[in-house]
C-alpha cells in the first residue's frame, strides 16, 4: 500500500514537471551571460580606450613641447601648463613626466623631448591602492632642431 502510494505521488510529480511554467527564465539568462561575458568585455574596452587616448596624448604633448623648446620657448611654468592642458584636453587622471635635452640650446643644436605617461587602467577601484601598479606607462619620443634663439622667461 505504501509503494503504491509513493508510485502515484511520482507519477504525478513527473506528469507535472512536464508543464512547468519557464516564462522569466529567459531574461535571467540573459543578464546571467552578459554579467559573464559583457562585463569583461566592456572593462577590456574601456581599458584599451583609455591606453589609446595616453598614447595619444604623450606624442601630442611630445611634439608641442618639441615645437615650443625650437621655438626658444623654455621657461618651466609654461611648459607645465602646456602638460597640464594637453593632460586635461585628453581627460587624463595622472601628469606626465617631460625631460628635453638640447645641450645649449643655441641655434642649430639638436632637441630630444621624451615624455613618460603612467596610465591607470579605468576598471581598478582606487580603494584598492593598486592604480600605480597596475598602470601602463606610455613612453614618446620627439627630435628636432633649434629653430630659434632662446627667449627670456617672463617673470
Amino acid at each position: 500500500m505504501r509503494n503504491s502510494r509513493f508510485r502515484f505521488w511520482l507519477r504525478k510529480a513527473l506528469s507535472e514537471s512536464k508543464h512547468l511554467d519557464e516564462s522569466g527564465e529567459a531574461t535571467i539568462e540573459f543578464i546571467g551571460i552578459f554579467a559573464a561575458l559583457g562585463l569583461p568585455i566592456l572593462a577590456l574596452i574601456l581599458s584599451l580606450a583609455n591606453l589609446q587616448a595616453g598614447t595619444f596624448a604623450a606624442q601630442s604633448l611630445a611634439q608641442t613641447t618639441l615645437h615650443q623648446v625650437s621655438q626658444g620657448v623654455q621657461d618651466p611654468a609654461l611648459l607645465q601648463a602646456q602638460a597640464t592642458l594637453v593632460q586635461k584636453d585628453f581627460q587624463l587622471s595622472t601628469p606626465p613626466v617631460v625631460n628635453y635635452n638640447c645641450g645649449r640650446c643655441q641655434l642649430g643644436d639638436f632637441i630630444a623631448v621624451k615624455v613618460n605617461w603612467s596610465i591607470p587602467l579605468p576598471v581598478v577601484p582606487d580603494w584598492l591602492g593598486l592604480k600605480e601598479h597596475l598602470a601602463i606607462k606610455v613612453e614618446a619620443q620627439s627630435s628636432g632642431l633649434v629653430l630659434a634663439e632662446r627667449r627670456p622667461s617672463s617673470e
